[in-house]
């Protein structure tokens, strides 16, 4: 017996699974015993019984595996049997979703005859960062999933408090930040609000590198060739031409029917629909899993965070610039007006997340959020080229209080509607879709603004305000065009607002275990 040959004896296992759970029953022993997380034991003796799961036709082969670090022990003096620990990471991709597995694996080996040998034991334990619901992904037997779902959803609502900080962090740095742009405009330049990050990104690089211990679970070859590098290409390119093209049509660089501009938002979204055709039938590996993601439990909350993205950017944005352009404030004072929306919106997260960490109910913080969020954009619609103080600290109070809760409160909801083994790339795909908002948002509401002002165009507006102080810009086209951006602003707040009362009911588990936890078995 050697190292080498009871190796490839786990490579010809794995290499059966990737076939069918059949292929595999040859190289077990009849008295052969499963054990894998959760207490669940499989063996001729269980029920149901190890041969039965296997020979399942609901059985799902693997696509590809890992096998990595592999130890080797005797377990007698005649070197009949061994025992074999290794790590393993595997992918199934299935019509009906996509699973990962990462474990740390031992088989015990019994030898039957000359260069034969047959499967006695095999047990896994997952990784520290994979979630418990590990039995129905490695024998694709999917009715097991519910026995285990419930500690998994409890490991998803610890998670989900990381998560909450990350919220915390963006909601109130996304206030603070035009706060703090304002006073570097006015006092030390504009380009510090750039390089200002430069010292505070070394810093977390050099954090990073000290003190976050990664054990890879892969190698750095094997993780370039599964990354998605087709899907990645497609949704950059299908978004910046996209963008360019919505750029280019409200400047003064092309119009609207131009073959530069037509040609960059048409080409855009096909190669935007191409990614989205790729990424759901064809991709092994795909950035955003969306047929796992996609789902009538999980389309409310993606869609509810998108609009709440989508909008309130545009608070952070428009609103000093309405100050600065056409009320004549300096960047300073136009930081300090956002106080009104700063403040409330950053009690309004820090309390929702509470509510929902000691209640596990979610929607009633979502239904608030929403209508208000709503009328806040609504009333900004109203802003006029006077200063009016009170309109300008009870509107923004208003559509802060409604803001604030929609940062966690959709994501909780969203990540409570996926299994386990979903979250982290349901996370990712969140995170992203966050982002694509906010950078279509500044976008497609400039150009919404700019086909409210008529023959005015912001553009030049905001090079005369540079230049003369804003005496010359054309305070009733700027506020007109303004005023038509913010009614396209909240009738997606409506938008949002029917998509977030179908969020479906569902309570998160505590730590505790005295939460009701309703499984998904769909």
């Amino acid at each position: 017996m050697n190292h080498n040959e009871i190796l490839a004896l786990e490579h010809k296992t794995w290499d059966a699974l990737c076939i069918s759970g059949s292929t595999l029953i040859p190289l077990l022993s009849d008295d052969c015993i499963m054990v894998f997380p959760g207490g669940m034991k499989l063996s001729k003796e269980s029920h149901p019984t190890l041969s039965s799961i296997l020979a399942s036709e609901e059985f799902v082969p693997w696509s590809s595996y890992t096998i990595l670090e592999s130890e080797t022990r005797t377990l007698d003096g005649s070197a009949q049997s061994a025992l074999i620990c290794y790590k393993v990471s595997a992918r199934r991709v299935s019509d009906r979703d996509s699973q990962s597995f990462d474990a740390l694996c031992s088989s015990v080996w019994r030898k039957i005859g000359p260069e034969q040998w047959e499967m006695v034991f095999h047990q896994q334990t997952p990784l520290p960062h994979v979630s418990n619901c590990i039995f129905c992904t490695f024998v694709g037997y999917p009715s097991a999933e519910i026995q285990l779902r419930d500690d998994s959803m409890k490991e998803t609502s610890k998670a989900s408090g990381i998560d909450k900080d990350y919220s915390y962090v963006w909601a109130i740095s996304s206030g603070v930040g035009p706060i703090l742009g304002g006073v570097f405009t006015q006092t030390i330049g504009w380009r510090w609000c750039f390089y200002i990050n430069l010292p505070f990104d070394g810093i977390s690089l050099i954090i990073l590198f000290f003190f976050l211990h990664l054990e890879p679970v892969t190698t750095a070859v094997s993780t370039l060739r599964s990354f998605d590098w087709i899907g990645s290409v497609l949704v950059v390119g299908g978004t910046v031409c996209f963008l360019y093209g919505l750029e280019s049509g409200s400047g003064n660089e092309h119009s609207w029917d131009s073959a530069f501009t037509l040609g960059l938002l048409i080409g855009g979204i096909l190669i935007l629909l191409i990614w989205g055709y790729y990424e759901w039938a064809i991709a092994k590996c795909p950035v955003i899993p969306l047929r796992l993601l996609i789902s009538r439990s999980t389309v409310p909350c993606l869609l509810t965070a998108f609009f709440h993205s989508f909008t309130f950017i545009s608070f952070s944005y428009f609103n000093p610039l309405y100050f600065q352009t056409v009320l004549g404030v300096s960047p300073i004072q136009s930081g300090l007006y956002l106080f009104a929306l700063v403040l409330p919106l950053s009690a309004m997260t820090l309390g929702s997340g509470l509510f929902v960490q000691r209640t596990g109910k979610y929607r009633p913080v979502i239904w608030i959020g929403c209508p208000l969020m709503t009328v806040g954009t609504g009333l900004f619609i109203d802003f006029g080229p006077r200063l009016v103080l009170w309109k300008i600290v009870a509107y923004q109070l208003i559509a802060g209080i409604g803001a604030g809760p929609l940062f966690q409160a959709p994501m909780i909801a969203f990540q409570n509607a996926l299994k386990p083994e979903n979250v982290a790339a349901g996370n990712a795909a969140f995170a992203f879709l966050k982002n694509l908002a906010t950078s279509l948002s500044l976008v497609i509401g400039g150009v919404v603004a700019q086909s409210g002002t008529g023959e005015f165009r912001l553009v030049d507006s905001n090079a005369e305000t540079e230049k003369d102080g804003g005496g010359t810009v054309d305070h009733t086209a700027f506020v007109a065009g303004l005023s038509h951006m913010w009614i396209f602003y909240t009738a997606l707040c409506g938008v949002m607002t029917i998509a977030s009362l179908t969020i479906q009911k569902r309570r998160l588990g505590d730590e505790h275990g005295d939460e009701e936890i309703v499984p998904d078995v769909n």
